[in-house]
């Protein structure tokens, strides 16, 4: 049985955060995203998950903007994340995390911004959503000059899901494909994906 006075004891940000893992391990993914095989989690239903338990434990999110790139109907964005001990203002934990969004109108920028949050969340939370390992290999060392071979938003997002968070596979990834995981083509992108996730894996299993 515990001691009443560490009963009594407020939570810090870091054990707020815990308890809410503790509560919310899975989502469950809900669509395919569009002109792929496999199935996507929406941020609507990442939200919708953590919501109450977050609320339960005392954590506030707020989040900033810290760089918006448009090019075309391209946006990606940084976004600052900060979790808040709702009791102690101060006591915080702030995050940073990557997101785009094509729209041939005006959504970019709102696209890109709940990919970034979606997987912000998931990751701190250390929330599993499922894994596609059906892929083939093959090298992604290519510029396409035809913009029509690159890989839509959807592959990109694929792709950011896996490395967001992993600062260091960012940087290994961006140097074979120009700084811009947006002009891998089409047909390199099964082997990418394949590599990526190869490099994830080999990350997760040296940290356990």
């Amino acid at each position: 049985m515990k001691n009443k006075n560490m009963q009594d004891k407020p939570l810090n940000i870091y054990q707020r955060i815990n308890a809410v893992m503790g509560e919310a391990s899975y989502v469950q993914k809900d669509g395919k995203a569009a002109g792929l095989q496999y199935k996507t989690v929406s941020h609507d239903k990442v939200t919708a998950k953590l919501r109450g338990p977050m609320q339960k434990h005392g954590i506030v999110m707020i989040s900033d903007i810290v760089e918006l790139i448009q090019d075309g109907n391209r946006t990606s964005v940084k976004i600052a994340v900060s979790f808040v001990n709702i009791d102690k203002p101060e006591d915080k934990v702030t995050v940073h995390f990557y997101g785009y969004g094509i729209d041939n109108q005006d959504k970019g920028v709102g696209k890109a911004i709940s990919y970034a949050t979606k997987y912000c969340l998931l990751k701190t939370f250390c929330i599993e959503s499922g894994t596609d390992d059906d892929v083939e290999s093959h090298s992604i060392d290519h510029v396409p000059t035809n913009r029509s071979l690159m890989i839509n938003a959807d592959q990109i997002n694929t792709l950011e899901e896996l490395i967001n968070g992993y600062s260091d596979i960012r940087n290994k990834v961006l140097t074979v494909c120009n700084n811009d995981i947006a002009t891998i083509t089409t047909d390199r992108y099964p082997g990418a994906l394949k590599w990526i996730t190869a490099l994830v894996k080999a990350k997760e299993e040296s940290n356990d």
